[in-house]
């Protein structure tokens, strides 16, 4: 026996008019209808609804309770619908009961929307999830929607956000790359209020540069940690010290207790003792210019849990009773242990200090590179790069005139320009004429670049300080190690003296600040 299909599901596709009351929102909606509805409404109110709502017959979305009066529900155009019913004014529908499945009205809300770009980024996430949920390929989604593949990844990615992460980000205006960026970060509860904390300041990159490093970082002193567990060595996550009566301490200061003064275990020779330990500290600077070299150290530091139980002697004399340095009358061995250890400590806390900066300094050049290639794309910044490069070369600054006379073509020029450091100079020689201003820019700025070293924050160094106020009025976001850069000058006033080389002819060009971790 055949079963007559439901009436109210015909393959007619009509054109008619309903009111607000008749049509209801679809419960799996995408888009938030409350959104700048107010703006809709009064805009509806002057000239109505211009653009017809695809609408389903009820019946077509079995499973929930409407209200008695709809007949229809909106697969596009419920903020319309929505502004409509406030303006009491009628609906032009597009009935389309072909749109029965629930796969085929997830594809039709999600397209409409993403065709037009009016969903929000948390929108286009969640239509591209559905779509993938309802199992249509990113190829499939892609040709519909007009989006390459990496285009339809960033969505997908973002879908992925936890709804307690979407909330902490409030009313801030995310896109689809911040989302996708907060996703991938998100099982790190650090990384994930770090990130939070740089959204409204505009300095999400920096802190992904940084926070990829650390996870390399992490990645690496994993690994190391592994290797030395499987040889059978302990891991200890305190630093084996010189001095000091806590545990452990340093194989380079100890010695056995037969062996001469002056001669110090190793790990070889401590393998075999029970408090061997090995504490493992990995670092990572980051080289923005060599996608395939980074300056790596790892530090791995042996050490002895309890080196009198275990009958060592200290290196140059006995475990105990170390003779008190000159200057410091009356130091018992006990103050001397806690003297040198503060002071082991101090210095410790200065290098990794120095150290935190450093990373800093190289995750913000990444995206300060970044930054300049998108410069050479942007047509309305191009006036003012033009004039401050000119500018520059017309006081004879000494960055440029170094730059010129001793290097010639680098590859930061090339990272600039895009292209193979030996191909820079006739890149930029042999591009279009209009294009001979900019390609000046990108000379003048590579040889601030070339001088711009990760130790920079320690420098007092005026015209590298008037090169970042450049970039900042670009519209550049100054990491906290960039602005210390300006703020050692003194004085952080835009167009100012600082920024004339000329104003001080006879100053260094980069005064070092002082090194509290030396």
């Amino acid at each position: 026996m055949t079963t007559s299909p439901d009436p109210a599901i015909s393959a007619t596709r009509v054109l008619i008019e309903l009111s607000p009351e008749n049509v209801a929102q679809h419960p799996d909606n995408l888009r938030d209808p409350g959104r700048d509805l107010k703006a809709l409404t009064a805009s509806v109110q002057q000239v109505g609804v211009l653009v017809p709502l695809i609408v389903v017959p009820v019946a077509a979305v079995p499973g929930h309770e409407f209200d008695p009066a709809v007949t229809h529900v909106a697969l596009d155009g419920s903020r319309r619908q929505a502004a409509a019913r406030a303006a009491g004014l009628p609906l032009p529908c597009e009935v389309r009961p072909d749109l029965a499945s629930a796969r085929d009205t997830a594809v039709t809300m999600a397209v409409t929307g993403l065709v037009r770009d009016g969903l929000t980024a948390r929108e286009e996430a969640g239509a591209v999830q559905t779509m993938l949920d309802l199992g249509i390929s990113q190829t499939a989604i892609g040709r519909a929607t007009g989006r390459s593949r990496a285009q339809i990844g960033i969505p997908r990615k973002a879908a992925s956000i936890t709804d307690e992460l979407a909330a902490a980000t409030g009313d801030y205006p995310l896109t689809l790359q911040d989302m996708a960026i907060l996703a991938d970060w998100q099982e790190e509860p650090d990384a994930v209020a770090a990130l939070l904390e740089a959204i409204p300041h505009g300095r999400m990159e920096h802190v992904v540069a940084r926070l990829n490093l650390d996870r390399r970082e992490r990645e690496l002193y994993a690994t190391t940690a592994a290797e030395l567990a499987a040889t059978g060595i302990r891991i200890t996550d305190t630093e084996p010290r010189h001095y000091g009566t806590t545990a452990p301490r340093d194989l380079l200061s100890l010695r056995a207790p037969d062996g001469p003064p002056g001669e110090c275990l190793t790990p070889q020779s401590h393998a075999a003792c029970p408090g061997h330990v090995a504490h493992v500290e990995v670092t990572i600077y980051d080289d923005p210019g060599d996608d395939d070299q980074d300056d790596t150290e790892v530090r791995i530091t042996f050490g002895c849990t309890d080196p009198q139980t275990h009958g060592h002697a200290a290196l140059y004399g006995p475990l105990t009773g170390t003779a008190t340095p000159a200057g410091h009358p009356g130091e018992d061995e006990h103050a001397l242990a806690e003297r040198e250890t503060r002071e082991a400590q101090e210095k410790k806390d200065a290098r990794r200090s120095l150290i935190r900066l450093n990373k800093e300094a190289d995750a913000a050049q990444a995206v300060r590179r970044k930054f300049l290639r998108q410069c050479l794309t942007t047509k309305t910044r191009h006036k003012q790069l033009t004039g401050w490069a000119i500018s520059q070369i017309l006081r004879r600054d000494r960055s440029l005139a170094r730059w010129i006379g001793q290097y010639g073509s680098a590859p930061v020029l090339g990272e600039i320009l895009g292209c193979e450091p030996h191909d820079a100079i006739d890149t930029a020689v042999t591009a279009p004429a209009n294009r001979h201003p900019i390609m000046l820019w990108a000379y003048t700025a590579a040889a601030y670049e070339d001088e711009f070293h990760r130790d920079a924050h320690r420098q007092v160094c005026p015209e590298r300080a008037g090169y970042l106020r450049h970039l900042a009025g670009l519209g550049y976001t100054l990491s906290d190690v960039e602005q210390q850069v300006i703020d050692n000058t003194g004085d952080n006033q835009p167009n100012s003296a600082a920024d004339d080389p000329a104003s001080a002819p006879n100053k260094p060009d980069a005064e070092v600040m002082p090194d509290t971790a030396a």
